[in-house]
C-alpha cells in the first residue's frame, strides 16, 4: 500500500473531534487491457468518491477499508474491553469492516475524508493506493472473503441496527448475496429472449402484450444508462478518460466475479456451519510498482 505524503496530516487535523476516520483507497494506474484490475478501479472510484461521501454526510457508519484507517486511542481501548483483549475480532474475515460498524454503534464520531489538492489543474487525492489482483481467480478468492465476512459473519455478529439509515446501509453492504441469484436469473432470461428473437424474428408475446413489463424494461434501461454515465464521469475524472471505453465490458466481468464470490462464500459458510471449523483468513498477494523506492534510493546516493 502506498501512502500519500499528506495522509497523516489530514488525519491529525480531523482527529481532534473524530474517533474513526477513513481516507479513500484507489487502484494504481494500470494497463487499458488489464480488465480484472480495472474492475477495482471502477468500483473503488465510484464508492470512494460518491457512495461513501453520502454515507458519511448522513452520519452513517463508515466501514474501514483495511488500509487508510485511523482510530482514536479511546475507541481502541473500549474495543479491547468489549472483545476481551482483541482489537481485531477473530470470528470474522472482515475485522476492519466490523470495527467501522462498531465505532458508529458505540457513539463514536466517524468520517470519510475525501480531499484533494490541485497540482497543475489535476486533482491529487489524498488517498492510499495499491495494485489489486489481476487474475480472475485471485479476485474471486478475495471477494469471497469480503462477502463471507460482511454478509454472513457480519449478520451473525452485528444483526440489524435500531435506525432506518443504519439498516439501509447494512442492507447495501450485505445485498451481494441477493444480487448474485438475481443477476444469474436476469442474464439467463436475457439470453433466452435474445435466442427466441433470433429464431422467430419477434419478441415473445408476454413482453409485447404487457405494458407493465415494457415500462419495467424502460425504467431499468434508463437507470442503467444513468449509472453508466455516473461511472464514466467519476472514473474518467480520477483516472483519465482513456480508460473508460471498456467500462461496460468490465461491468459484466465484475458481475461474474461477484456472483462467483457469492456462491463460493455461501459454500464456505455452509461447510463452516457443518464442520464447526472457522474459515481461514487468506491474505491476498499484492504487487509493488516496478519503480518503487528508486527515487528514494537515488536521493540517498546523491547525499
Amino acid at each position: 500500500d502506498l501512502i500519500h505524503p499528506l495522509s497523516l496530516k489530514l488525519i491529525n487535523y480531523h482527529m481532534d473531534d473524530k474517533d474513526f476516520l477513513q481516507i479513500p483507497v484507489f487502484s494504481l494506474p494500470t494497463s487499458f487491457f488489464d480488465f480484472t484490475r480495472c474492475t477495482y478501479i471502477d468500483e473503488f472510484t465510484e464508492s470512494h468518491t460518491k457512495d461513501m461521501l453520502v454515507r458519511s454526510h448522513l452520519e452513517g457508519a463508515v466501514p474501514s477499508a483495511g488500509v487508510g484507517t485511523a482510530m482514536s486511542r479511546l475507541f481502541v481501548a473500549e474495543m479491547l474491553l468489549l472483545q476481551y483483549g482483541e482489537l481485531m475480532k477473530e470470528d470474522t474475515l472482515t475485522e476492519d469492516y466490523h470495527l467501522g460498524i462498531m465505532a458508529h454503534r458505540l457513539g463514536y464520531k466517524s468520517a470519510f475524508l475525501c480531499y484533494y489538492r490541485l497540482k497543475e489543474k489535476i486533482k491529487d487525492y489524498i488517498a492510499t493506493r495499491e495494485y489489486f489482483p489481476s487474475c480472475i481467480g485471485t479476485s474471486i478468492r478475495q471477494k469471497t472473503r469480503w462477502t463471507l465476512g460482511i454478509s454472513l459473519q457480519g449478520y451473525k455478529n452485528l444483526k440489524w441496527g435500531k435506525s432506518f439509515f443504519e439498516n439501509y446501509f447494512l442492507w447495501r453492504d450485505r445485498r451481494g448475496l441477493v444480487n448474485a441469484p438475481l443477476l444469474i436469473l436476469s442474464y439467463t432470461l436475457f439470453i433466452a429472449i435474445a435466442i427466441s428473437y433470433i429464431i422467430t424474428g419477434q419478441w415473445p408475446n408476454y413482453i409485447t402484450h404487457s405494458s407493465v413489463l415494457q415500462l419495467l424494461f424502460q425504467f431499468n434501461f434508463i437507470a442503467l444508462m444513468f449509472k453508466l454515465v455516473q461511472r464514466f464521469r467519476l472514473v474518467g475524472n480520477l483516472n483519465g478518460f482513456h480508460i473508460t471505453p471498456t467500462i461496460p465490458v468490465r461491468w459484466l466481468l465484475a458481475n461474474f466475479i461477484n456472483c462467483m464470490a457469492a456462491i463460493q462464500a455461501l459454500n464456505n459458510y455452509r461447510k463452516f456451519k457443518k464442520s464447526g471449523i472457522r474459515p481461514k483468513w487468506v491474505k491476498t498477494t499484492h504487487e509493488l510498482p516496478s519503480d518503487f523506492g528508486i527515487i528514494q534510493k537515488n536521493i540517498e546516493r546523491s547525499l
